[in-house]
């Protein structure tokens, strides 16, 4: 009974995020967190099924900008419940961490729900994160990444008229000799592994489950970029 339980909670988050209601979603999630659901399984089934359902809505035209971004907020909201419930969850089991991840979202793109999303799940998987946050220059970029020694350096383009600016950080990788430092992994709706070939990257995932996997195989030869 506490599994259906559990089970209804994650399609009550889903389904009030494809409804766009704020308040619901909210209520859901400070129920999920409560119930002590994994952090990971609230996201991956409660919220990016939702926003997948979302972005197909938009694309046959059955909602608009305006909703996106209502949506967005409240997705923002719920992570960071959830993050709330990871810190607590990390703090009963600490462990080494897989590697230090820096993500970002490429100049000019201002939407961050993926990049937070992925953010979230490679921590929950062990792994060091620092966010750079949105619009950020490719040589910002670089330069946190050889402060902080960055394993792996993800950026987010969420965007198709960002899509072309993931080739400024390989550029400047190329400029300043440290390509050979990182790998490049392409992901994310826009991207595809012919693209991932045209700007120079190394791979191309399509899921969490495969970026995770991605940066876990790669992040300890310490080269490892992801755009997402």
């Amino acid at each position: 009974m506490h599994t259906q339980a559990k089970a209804q909670v994650l399609q009550d988050m889903r389904l009030s995020l494809e409804n766009i209601d704020t308040a619901a979603l909210r209520r859901h999630t400070h129920e999920a967190a409560r119930m002590g659901i994994d952090p990971v399984v609230a996201i991956r089934y409660g919220l990016v099924d939702g926003i997948q359902a979302l972005s197909a809505a938009f694309d046959n035209g059955e909602i608009f900008i305006p909703q996106l971004l209502v949506a967005a907020e409240a997705v923002g909201d719920s992570i960071r419940i959830l993050r709330r419930q990871l810190g607590r969850m990390e703090e009963k089991r600490p462990a080494p961490s897989s590697g230090k991840v820096l993500v970002y979202a490429v100049e000019g793109d201002i939407h961050d729900i993926g990049k937070t999303i992925v953010a979230t799940i490679l921590a929950a998987s062990g792994f060091t994160v620092m966010d750079l946050g949105r619009n950020v220059a490719a040589v910002r970029v670089v330069e946190a990444a050889r402060q902080q020694q960055a394993d792996v350096i993800i950026g987010f383009a969420l965007m198709t008229t960002t899509l072309p600016v993931q080739r400024e950080l390989i550029k400047c990788l190329c400029e300043q000799g440290l390509r050979q430092q990182f790998a490049v992994l392409v992901g994310g709706a826009a991207a595809s592994a012919e693209w991932a070939r045209a700007i120079g990257a190394d791979a191309y995932a399509d899921s969490l489950v495969s970026t995770v996997k991605l940066v876990r195989r790669l992040s300890g030869r310490r080269k490892l970029h992801l755009v997402f």
